[in-house]
C-alpha cells in the first residue's frame, strides 16, 4: 500500500447495482510498479473491488479485472468469480472459487515471526545426486 499514493475520484458510479468509491491509485515512484496509474472501483457498503483498470506507463489500458458473485462467509464478504482481461494481448484469465473459509480457529501462534521462520525448517530439499 505505501508504494502508491491514492485519490478518490468520483462516489457516484454504479456497478453491479451497486454504489462505488472511484478511486485513483498511482505508483510513488514509477520504478515501484509496471503501471503508471490504476483505478479501483470499491463497492461503498462493502469493501470488496468491483472492478479495476491498469494502464501502461504510456497510458494505454493494459489490464482489466472484474469481480463478481459476492458471497459472505463468517463476516467476510468476497468475490466467487474473478476474471483479468489484457485488451492489449486479448486474452483473459477467469477463476472460480467454490468454496472458501474464513475465521476457521487457527492459532494466532501459528503467526508469530518465530513460528513462520521455522515453518519450512523441515521442508527443504536435500540436494540432488550428481548423475554421471
Amino acid at each position: 500500500m505505501d508504494d502508491f499514493t491514492y485519490k478518490m475520484l468520483s462516489d457516484g458510479e454504479v456497478i453491479q447495482g451497486h454504489k462505488t468509491y472511484k478511486i485513483e491509485a498511482t505508483p510513488v515512484a514509477a520504478d515501484r510498479s509496471q503501471y503508471k496509474y490504476v483505478y479501483f472501483w470499491v463497492r461503498q457498503d462493502v469493501p470488496v473491488i468491483l472492478a479495476a483498470e491498469m494502464y501502461d506507463q504510456s497510458g494505454k489500458k493494459e489490464r482489466e479485472f472484474h469481480a463478481s458473485g459476492l458471497k459472505k462467509v463468517n463476516g467476510i464478504t468476497g468475490a466467487r468469480h474473478l476474471e483479468m482481461i489484457s485488451p492489449l494481448e486479448n486474452t483473459r484469465t477467469v477463476l472460480t472459487i467454490d468454496d472458501a473459509q474464513f475465521n476457521t480457529g487457527l492459532d494466532e501462534k501459528l503467526f508469530t515471526p518465530e513460528a513462520l521462520a521455522n515453518s519450512g525448517a523441515d521442508t527443504h530439499k536435500k540436494p540432488a545426486k550428481n548423475i554421471h
